[in-house]
């Protein structure tokens, strides 16, 4: 691997410090809106490398990823004996973590988040917390830590992302608000391809909030029963039921609902772009797809009546090989906010990962 290239990897020992660089034959990585990532690479050499050894990686755009773990080690006799390892990033030990009991935690995401640490045992600690904000859900049983944390997270406005720092256990959580500015996908310059879907499966125009023990918003509502965002959706009228057994407060379920319905009230647009991350090369902070920004899109290469600037929000941000072309990702995008912990099982699903190596 070039040093040109991309930052070779480190094999860390038990106290985490540097023991030896790796030299990998491929190497692919990918990068989650919440900050959990993925690797997976191929070694035809150097230091023995087993499971629950710790390496460190850089991606393309000479960004520390952080310290993985490697979770699997096969050997591959077909392709000369090379190590095929799979590797997962700290953050993921959120995933191993449970609340088997109930736990109740703060009134604003950062004080959640420190509770929901320590109580389900974490190797970790909220650092930083650089956005704030209150939560509805106090209380979390029966799931694990991240699941638990993505959803007070989901508080927050859109683009936060999770990054952890330090040389080891415990290590130092912080939460990092959204880049204010988008990136930029440009064709002539970073786009390669762009293959676009616009979905109105789910849309919803008007909805039925009911709260606990049947609580309805009419009394907040001017006596009517439903939310809806216009009197003349453009896509015609579609209602829903809007179901929060845990909310007693007509104001508060209203203004949920009002949330979910600004969610659903546009088609689904779902991008998947083959481009070249240039951050490196240019130092300009527009060619940066980090997961969870806002990214423009050319609005020539969508289907229908998209005017003007259309962004959508970077979900996740793939290397197929670091080697062979350290420039080169996939991003996925999508013009609604994601649901991070109903995607918590699939971090954990390396079928994914077969197309590469």
């Amino acid at each position: 691997m070039s040093h040109d290239a991309v930052k070779q990897p480190l094999l860390l020992d038990g106290a985490y410090r540097p023991e030896a660089p790796l030299n990998p034959v491929s190497l692919a990585v990918r990068e989650e809106a919440g900050g959990i990532a993925m690797a997976v690479m191929a070694l035809a050499g150097g230091p023995a490398v087993g499971v629950g050894r710790m390496v460190r990686l850089w991606n393309g755009a000479d960004e520390d990823l952080g310290v993985f773990r490697v979770t699997r080690a096969m050997t591959e006799t077909g392709r000369g004996g090379r190590l095929r390892l799979e590797l997962e990033h700290s953050l993921a030990c959120l995933c191993d973590c449970v609340l088997p009991y109930a736990v109740s935690v703060g009134t604003t995401v950062s004080a959640a988040v420190r509770t929901l640490l320590s109580s389900g045992g974490a190797p970790m600690t909220l650092a930083s917390a650089g956005t704030d904000a209150a939560i509805s859900r106090t209380g979390f049983v029966a799931v694990t830590v991240w699941e638990a944390v993505s959803t007070v997270l989901a508080s927050l406005p859109e683009g936060w992302r999770l990054e952890v720092g330090g040389d080891g256990p415990p290590w130092g959580l912080r939460i990092a608000a959204a880049e204010s500015a988008p990136c930029v996908l440009s064709a002539g310059r970073s786009l390669i391809s762009l293959n676009c879907e616009a979905d109105l499966t789910d849309y919803c125009s008007r909805m039925y909030p009911v709260g606990k023990d049947g609580l309805t918003v009419r009394g907040v509502n001017g006596g009517d029963p439903w939310v809806r965002l216009t009197d003349s959706p453009a896509y015609g009228v579609a209602s829903r039921m809007f179901s929060r057994p845990d909310v007693d407060s007509a104001a508060q379920l209203k203004n949920l609902a009002l949330q979910e319905l600004a969610r659903l009230s546009e088609p689904v647009l779902s991008v998947r772009a083959e481009a070249r991350e240039l951050s490196a090369e240019t130092g300009e902070d527009a060619d940066r797809f980090t997961p969870g920004r806002l990214c423009v899109i050319p609005t020539d290469r969508l289907p229908g009546p998209w005017t003007g600037e259309v962004r959508c929000r970077v979900a996740t941000r793939s290397w197929p090989d670091l080697v062979r072309d350290p420039r080169r990702v996939v991003l996925t995008l999508g013009s609604r906010r994601p649901r991070l912990s109903a995607a918590v099982p699939a971090q954990k699903d390396w079928s994914r990962w077969r197309m590469y190596g």
